[in-house]
């Protein structure tokens, strides 16, 4: 049965944690797990599954290489983001929800917003179209929470 530890990590992660899975616990010969040294585990760069804690800092998901990569999810004071990651940035497709009600689903490229997705803002205003470089600008459509349509250019919706 797999075991989860969780350990520090040296200064460059200092007041981090990282959960580690050890597949093959070693156990006593009544079946018990034996106590593991902390100086046994050999601080290697995350990969896998696991869950990287920093304040103020949660992501869950996978990891490559010691970057974030493939499907994960971040929560943090600002913003709570489920999505895709691609070399330890928001990278494809994902949802992000500011702590101000704003909310965002769509592309991600480099980090930001990047390409096609709605914006809803947290007076009800809805923007549907494409966004650029962290921007709400391009070719869209936004729907007015207090009524109206409007179909066209969108120069800095947020």
């Amino acid at each position: 049965m797999p075991i989860s530890t969780i350990s520090k990590l040296p200064s460059l992660y200092s007041s981090s944690l990282f959960r580690q899975t050890i597949e093959k616990p070693p156990v006593t010969q009544s079946g018990l797990i034996k106590k593991i040294p902390l100086a046994s585990f050999k601080v290697q760069k995350k990969c896998g599954k696991g869950v990287f804690t920093s304040k103020g800092f949660v992501y869950e998901g996978s990891f490559e290489d010691d970057l974030y990569n493939g499907e994960g999810t971040i929560k943090c004071d600002d913003y709570t983001y489920i999505g895709a990651f691609s070399n330890g940035e928001k990278s494809g497709e994902g949802k992000i929800v500011y702590t101000s009600g704003n909310e965002y689903t769509g592309e991600f490229s480099k980090d930001q917003i990047h390409g096609k997705g709605i914006y809803k803002n947290s007076n009800g205003d809805i923007y549907t179209g494409t966004v650029s470089e962290g921007k709400v600008s391009g070719k869209g459509k936004i729907e007015y929470s207090v009524g109206g349509i409007y179909n066209g250019e969108v120069v800095d919706f947020i």
